[in-house]
């Protein structure tokens, strides 16, 4: 009797133990994995004075002129995008250098109605601009850091060896780490008395209280939180092109009249200036990078030889 005792007892412990192995493996949970940003090459406009470069007196004649920002010279050969500096007030602005036909007295830069108003230029008065070409350059962006070392690695002692498998700590079981409470003595029946009749579960602790000594404590999970959609692949930085810029609100009107006629969605945008209000002619939007090539072909078809690619 005594044997089969033991061999009871024997039995219950060693099935208790793959049971407390379960409990701790499930407890540890790792985090979602972080992505490291996606790098690439971005598109930049820089200043080319290899291609051109000068610094001279301009002038405007005081009478409205069609095309957007625009400065024009003798010595020009192709139409170049340029940026245009007022050396006496600072102000630039982007726009268009074209091959200036006639010679006329006065100064050698011609600007037009748009440029001068955007550089606080007055009529009939030669001002000392600068010009520089500009060109479409990529820029590749640096790597994105290196996520910083685990505290785990970090507790690591600094003489550990780097080939050494760490050996893995032992499963305390409630057998071995809890201390069992002491079995009630009964006036009759013995050690086999306590085998007789199966206690009844312990009720689960209400908050506040402690769960009894050896017993498995059971922790929900915590909820997991929706990761949001990625964006999309498909959106664009600046998806518009803008196709030219106008003081006078007929003349951009009559540009998207005639973009209009083109099949392109075009719309007319007033800007309050410094000065007086003057009109942006935009078309667009576009959902990928060929079409907004293919939007902005069609217009320097059409003439709009400034357009170029903006975010609104």
């Amino acid at each position: 009797m005594t044997g089969r005792a033991g061999s009871f007892v024997a039995l219950v412990t060693v099935a208790f133990i793959p049971l407390a192995a379960c409990q701790t493996s499930s407890g540890s949970s790792s985090g979602p994995a972080l992505q490291a940003p996606e790098t690439g090459p971005i598109v930049k406009e820089v200043e080319a004075p290899e291609v051109f470069q000068m610094t001279g007196k301009g002038l405007w004649d005081g009478r409205p002129s069609l095309g957007g920002i625009w400065v024009a010279h003798y010595d020009v050969k192709d139409p170049e995008r340029v940026i245009i500096r007022n050396i006496s007030n600072g102000k630039s602005v982007t726009g268009a250098l074209f091959r200036r036909e006639r010679v006329m007295p006065g100064p050698s830069i011609q600007i037009s109605s748009d440029a001068a108003e955007a550089l606080g230029i007055l009529a009939g008065q030669p001002t000392e601009l600068s010009i520089v070409a500009l060109r479409k350059k990529e820029i590749e962006l640096p790597p994105p850091p290196e996520p910083a070392a685990s505290d785990q690695s970090q507790a690591e002692p600094a003489g550990a060896d780097a080939g050494a498998v760490p050996e893995t700590p032992p499963v305390d079981t409630p057998a071995a780490s809890a201390p069992t409470a002491e079995a009630p003595r009964k006036s009759s029946g013995g050690f086999f008395g306590l085998f007789r009749s199966k206690p009844k579960a312990p009720a689960a602790p209400t908050a506040g209280t402690t769960a009894p000594s050896g017993a498995i404590e059971q922790t929900p999970l915590d909820p997991v939180e929706p990761q949001s959609a990625p964006a999309s692949a498909g959106s664009l930085a600046r998806p518009l092109i803008q196709i030219a810029t106008f003081t006078a609100e007929e003349n951009a009107n009559k540009a998207a009249e005639k973009a209009r006629k083109a099949a392109l969605n075009v719309r007319v945008i007033r800007v309050e200036g410094s000065a007086r209000p003057y009109w942006r002619v935009v078309i667009g939007p576009a959902t990928s990078i060929e079409e907004r090539d293919a939007m902005l072909a069609k217009a320097k078809e059409l003439g709009f030889a400034d357009a170029y690619p903006v975010s609104s």
